[in-house]
């Protein structure tokens, strides 16, 4: 027998007897590169063959393309195995045990070729900014903002601690709102886990994960094709070729099943692709996802998580139609209504953490479900930075003004109630400027969207109890005359 064969057999009956997570067995650092390699082409036939699991899916059909979504997390070999043994058939491509054990090895050879420390699966979530979620001390909304309005005060922000009266205050922070990083401040809403898992507890029955319940299976007469796509993007991840396999999606596979769910699975498995491609960035040093995501400058997929979150808010009011096996597993109706309420909100927030310009012109909201948090805060944070960054981080300069003004549900706690009341004043100075300065033609129509923002500040600073509230008043009155004598 040759030696790499013998090493596999070893750690074929060393992992057979054991769950130990990876980091307790070290065998796998101890073979050849070369060894590593053969685990990897041998694995990625066993990653692509079908079972009978949804008429003929494969592993490939709702992960990334060579297990390294696998890789990236702590799945131990038992959990591994567990659930990887219902994909296991005598039909279909006949998955069978022995290539569960190569999938197995699949994913221990990745983390050692790319040198990962697995991501703990059941904490980890991926896009959550700054890796954390503020709690607040209370933990209510009001007490969520606070923390939020906290965080900006300790890193010492213009717009979180002096109060913005005049035009020069509001060109220096509009100047801070347009260099924040929207990854690195946490937020009081926790997003999706990549993969939930009923094994742990039937509240983890949940389609709000990263991972499609529904696999994108190759057309027979195109497999050939689509997995030769995934083969020149492993070569070369770059952004190009991971393209290549969204334009080829749509022609060349199908989903095992035409229900409305069919729709919200297939742009899952779009966001899945975006993110394991970031995960490999990480330890391949490619270039990120970035320029895919942005509308303005370049593909605009960011749009792929918007279209997850506008389907979730559909299947609030319009029950999701999926396999009666997968109901089955996710829940009674009710339970996947509520599923739904917690997929739109997460999924926004997806969305606008990988293009913050993306909600620009939205000014009332996402219509039905406009409503997907109470935190006051975190709706004022996510329209300045929007606002800010559609127009005055766009590179066409007769991009109109009109900013983004999100309901106020609840009176804001005292430091929220500070950023909220500068982003607004910072809005109706610029758009005095707007006014001012822009010498295009102003349609009627952009004149009413304008006064429509402006109308909905002015009733949200008479609902705040403020100190500034004859300063706010005046200085809403005016742009509201500047745009009465348009």
């Amino acid at each position: 027998m040759k030696k790499g064969g013998l090493i596999l057999g070893i750690l074929t009956i060393v992992a057979a007897c054991s769950d130990l997570p990876y980091a307790e067995m070290p065998e796998y650092n101890r073979m050849l590169p070369e060894e590593i390699d053969g685990l990897i082409d041998t694995g990625l036939t066993a990653w692509r063959t079908t079972a009978s699991i949804e008429m003929g899916a494969s592993c490939a059909g709702c992960h990334a393309p060579d297990a390294l979504d696998l890789a990236y997390f702590d799945y131990n070999d038992f959990t591994l195995r567990r659930r990887g043994s219902e994909h296991v058939s005598r039909k279909i491509g006949e998955l069978n045990a022995s290539q569960l054990e190569d999938i197995v090895n699949l994913v221990h050879a990745l983390r050692v070729k790319h040198n990962i420390e697995p991501k703990p699966n059941r904490e980890f979530r991926p896009l959550q900014p700054a890796g954390e979620m503020l709690s607040g001390k209370g933990g209510s909304e009001i007490d969520k903002d606070e923390a939020l309005a906290q965080f900006f005060a300790n890193k010492g922000f213009r717009f979180a601690s002096i109060p913005l009266l005049d035009h020069d205050e509001a060109i220096l922070q509009k100047q801070e709102w347009l260099k924040l990083d929207v990854r690195q401040v946490p937020l009081g809403v926790s997003l999706t886990l990549w993969s939930e898992d009923p094994f742990y507890g039937t509240e983890h029955a949940s389609l709000s994960d990263w991972l499609p319940a529904l696999p994108v299976i190759p057309k027979p007469e195109y497999e050939e094709k689509w997995f030769e796509l995934h083969n020149s993007y492993l070569r070369k991840p770059t952004n190009e070729n991971l393209l290549s396999i969204f334009e080829r999606m749509e022609d060349w596979t199908h989903l095992p099943f035409d229900g409305t769910g069919a729709d919200l699975m297939k742009e899952k498995y779009k966001a899945m692709l975006l993110a394991q491609h970031d995960f490999r960035s990480e330890f391949t040093g490619v270039e990120p996802s970035g320029i895919l995501l942005e509308g303005e400058s370049g593909h605009g997929l960011a749009r792929t998580f918007r279209e997850i979150a506008e389907r979730s808010c559909f299947h609030q009011t319009t029950a999701i139609e999926l396999p009666a096996e997968l109901l089955k597993r996710y829940g009674p109706e009710e339970q996947i209504t509520e599923q739904m309420k917690g997929i739109h909100e997460k999924w926004l927030w997806k969305n606008w953490l990988t293009d913050p310009g993306s909600f620009y012109n939205n000014t009332d909201g996402d219509g039905a479900c406009s409503k997907e948090t109470g935190m006051t805060l975190h709706l004022a944070y996510r329209a300045a930075k929007s606002s800010m960054e559609a127009v005055f981080g766009s590179a066409d300069p007769g991009m109109p003004f009109i900013p983004v003004v999100f309901p106020v549900m609840e009176n804001p706690g005292p430091s929220s109630l500070l950023i909220i009341e500068n982003s607004y004043r910072m809005f109706l100075h610029f758009l005095l400027d707007d006014l001012a300065i822009n010498n295009r033609q102003i349609s009627a129509s952009e004149i009413e969207l304008k006064k429509n923002a402006v109308m909905k500040m002015n009733s949200n600073f008479e609902r705040f109890s403020s100190e500034f509230l004859e300063e706010n008043r005046n200085l809403a009155l005016g742009v509201i005359n500047a745009l009465d004598g348009l």
